[in-house]
């Protein structure tokens, strides 16, 4: 993986200075993670499997910019102020959060290879209801960036209402996934894939939140996984 673009151990001089710089890697973290829950989702409704190197030579990238800012935020936090050591600490959530959806993703993928291999594949009513699961989950990316670099609570409503609005849907299509089974009009052995990824998506969902709350609560919000 690459070294850190923006961070180096110079900045330590200038906690300030330093924390903007994180933030920068914090949020490039945040775009690789958004890219590889598409690239995985992709990947599960049979479009782009090869595309799964990708996503694993970006999950390489994720857990190296998290364990390289982690050190860095432990360094910086000895000399920082009562306000910046309330930033470091909000930090430190975030990049859990965001480390925790990168193995969501690579999850996804995982399940998209296996599906292949055992040569199944989701109903179009199935993927129907994931991809409206996941357009959500691409809102609330755009609302905890928008959040996270602005340092605003502008967006946190919308964002909240958001992660309500997965946790009721899961319910539903866990319920009309069953009912497909009651049915005939599903196979038995694609239950755990598909609760799998109902599940990925909610704990995505909850760790979204997390990052928008971050900027009120160092411990972000309500949701941990």
């Amino acid at each position: 993986p690459r070294a850190l673009k923006y961070v180096d151990e110079r900045l330590l001089a200038t906690p300030p200075v330093a924390l903007m710089q994180v933030k920068k890697e914090i949020e490039y973290m945040l775009d690789l993670v958004e890219e590889n829950v598409n690239m995985s989702f992709d990947a599960m409704e049979g479009r782009n499997l090869t595309r799964g190197d990708k996503v694993r030579n970006n999950e390489k990238i994720i857990d190296f910019t998290n364990g390289a800012l982690t050190k860095f935020l432990i360094k910086l936090s000895t000399d920082a102020s009562e306000s910046d050591e309330r930033v470091i600490g909000s930090y430190f959530h975030v990049l859990n959060d965001l480390e925790r959806i990168g193995d969501h993703a690579e999850n996804f993928m995982d399940i998209s290879v296996q599906m292949k291999a055992d040569g199944l594949q989701f109903s179009e009513a199935a993927l129907e209801e994931l991809a409206h699961v996941n357009a959500t989950i691409d809102r609330m990316f755009a609302l905890a960036l928008d959040t996270f670099d602005s340092r605003t609570t502008d967006e946190l409503e919308e964002l909240a209402r958001l992660e309500d609005e997965i946790d009721t849907v899961k319910k539903q299509l866990s319920h009309n996934h069953f009912a497909r089974l009651a049915a005939g009009n599903c196979r038995m052995d694609l239950s755990a894939y598909f609760l799998s990824t109902l599940t990925g998506f909610e704990r995505i969902s909850d760790h979204l939140l997390n990052v928008g709350y971050s900027i009120l609560n160092p411990t972000g919000s309500k949701a941990e996984d």
